[in-house]
């Protein structure tokens, strides 16, 4: 059970990492969210399959699920520096890692009364699958408003992100 996390999460983030490059380098920046969209999709449906096989199988389920879950970090991480003024990306990654351990650590503590009210599959259905999913709703609300939104020229990072798009353009033609 404890190499499904390091296997699984290890090579997740790896590969998140090279699919959020490869989208970004042929559609540009602001679609590296769609990794997270589909990998938290992907896990909460195979959350579902961990929960409802009985083990062995149940830790196959578990593997996947934690290589599509884990895809978020890097990826996340990138997104921050990318989006964000230069002079805002320490203050974001702050709010970012306070809201992961201080909301995100104390998740579990919801399962007890939702366990009370229906049952522990049930609720780990709702908490576990579940807000893999959410997650995967909200990524998708992200990548919308920053499609949507319009490049900070007057960051040099985004300025470099941006010419070396249009370089890129340019040796394709």
């Amino acid at each position: 059970m404890a190499l499904d996390s390091i296997v699984g999460g290890t090579f997740g983030i790896i590969i998140g990492g090279i699919l959020s490059d490869r989208l970004a380098a042929k559609f540009g920046i602001k679609t590296r969210l769609w990794v997270l969209v589909g990998s938290q999709l992907i896990a909460g449906a195979l959350a579902c399959g961990t929960l409802s096989t009985a083990p062995p199988y149940a830790f196959v389920y578990l593997l996947f699920t934690y290589f599509f879950a884990e895809m978020w970090f890097g990826v996340l991480f990138t997104v921050l520096v990318e989006f964000f003024p230069a002079a805002m990306r320490t203050t974001a990654i702050a709010i970012f890692i306070f809201i992961i351990n201080n909301i995100g650590g104390n998740a579990p503590l919801i399962v007890p009364p939702i366990r009370e009210a229906l049952d522990l599959q049930k609720s780990l259905y709702i908490t576990y699958a579940g807000f893999y999913g959410l997650s995967s709703f909200f990524f998708l609300l992200a990548q919308i408003a920053f499609i949507r939104s319009k490049p900070n020229m007057d960051d040099p990072g985004q300025q470099q992100a941006i010419r070396g798009i249009e370089i890129k353009t340019l040796k394709k033609m």
